[in-house]
């Protein structure tokens, strides 16, 4: 049976944009970098014996294969854009390039010993054909991996969502957890779910049948409704009022949505539709953290030092960030590293690098 492509493939980045892009994650990825390494190292020792044929989806700027333990695993790098591949070998040289699309892989059945890949999976339109590529080109006892680290695509979500008609709105937030000053902005993504909906257009005064006549549904979908119920009428009549009338709708909006925890739904999303092709109890999720404690790198020596979060949902961190919580120090060193660099070098207190780890696995039958 042939395979098929999406109609509608994923948009890449031109190349400068993507590289640029990618160039920006690694800067936040830098904060944890080694804590990175130490989760990486527990993975490997789980599941790899070291001399396995692997294939990396959507390599990217090799960032992954930078990273891995050094253990003698044959790497092939795979991605849509062949000037991504051409930037990781001059980087980093040994290993094989092959550009090609996830939904059809250039490769044969069964010819891996694993295949995954390092925050690239969500990003993915139809996740269904990637999945059952990848299960296509492993051999049986292979493994498949998806690493997610900095937090799933939020328009990817937002379009799925607006895809199945529900509501969802995307909010900034700067009141993230920090031990410093500056905040840290987080994307917060709240959704009205089926057993709220009923409530919810009650309260704006909108019916099933007005909603279902809207063509789009976003957040703002029901603001027509709800501004005549207020007695405001007309376009003009509504912008007049729309300082108060907006928060006001919003407010009741926040009610009745709940937030989505972005990582949690991906990683359910990514389960089920592996276990179409593995087998309901061939997939597994890993939670798996890294942890160092140590003096900055280079890297981080140029960046703010600062605490970063990504997703802080009750107890629920994802992932933590690269932590200086003695500041008194920090201020010391910062004040003398330039006229007494082996003084400052030696009063420069340690940073802790945490990182959470959310990783799918599935094995091949």
């Amino acid at each position: 049976m042939g395979r098929t492509v999406p109609e509608q493939p994923d948009h890449g980045w031109p190349l400068e944009e993507g590289l640029s892009r990618l160039s920006e994650l690694y800067g936040l990825r830098v904060l944890t970098i080694r804590a990175f390494e130490d989760a990486l190292k527990r993975f490997h020792h789980r599941y790899f014996q070291g001399n396995e044929t692997v294939l990396e989806i959507g390599s990217g700027a090799g960032f992954l294969k930078e990273h891995w333990p050094n253990f003698s695993e044959r790497w092939v790098h795979s991605d849509a854009q062949p000037g991504f591949l051409a930037h990781t070998r001059e980087k980093l040289g040994a290993g094989s390039y092959v550009a090609g699309s996830v939904y059809q892989l250039p490769f044969t059945d069964d010819s891996f010993d694993a295949v995954g890949g390092c925050g690239v999976f969500d990003v993915f339109r139809d996740l269904e054909t990637a999945c059952r590529e990848a299960y296509r080109v492993l051999r049986p006892g292979g493994l498949f991996f998806s690493i997610t680290d900095l937090g799933v695509d939020y328009e990817a979500v937002a379009d799925e969502f607006a895809q199945q008609r529900i509501p969802l709105r995307m909010r900034r937030k700067t009141k993230v957890p920090s031990f410093f000053s500056r905040d840290v902005e987080k994307i917060q993504i709240d959704y009205l779910p089926e057993e709220h909906l009923d409530a919810f257009l009650e309260s704006v005064g909108m019916t099933r049948e007005e909603m279902d006549a809207c063509p789009q549904i976003t957040s703002d979908f029901a603001f027509d409704t709800f501004a005549k119920k207020q007695g405001f009428s007309g376009r003009a009549h509504c912008f007049e009022h729309f300082d108060k009338l907006i928060p006001d709708y919003m407010e009741l909006f926040t009610r009745y949505a709940i937030p989505l925890d972005t990582n949690a739904y991906f990683t359910e999303k990514l389960r089920k539709t592996l276990a179409r092709s593995f087998g309901e109890h061939a997939v597994h999720l890993e939670k798996m953290q890294g942890y160092y404690q140590g003096k900055r790198t280079p890297e981080q020596e140029k960046q703010e030092v600062r605490a970063f979060v990504y997703e802080n949902q009750g107890d629920r961190v994802q992932p933590s960030g690269c932590y200086l919580p003695w500041i008194i120090e920090y201020e010391l060193y910062r004040l003398t590293h330039q006229r007494f660099p082996n003084f400052a070098k030696r009063i420069e207190p340690p940073v802790a690098e945490v990182v959470n780890l959310d990783v799918v696995v599935a094995r091949k039958q």
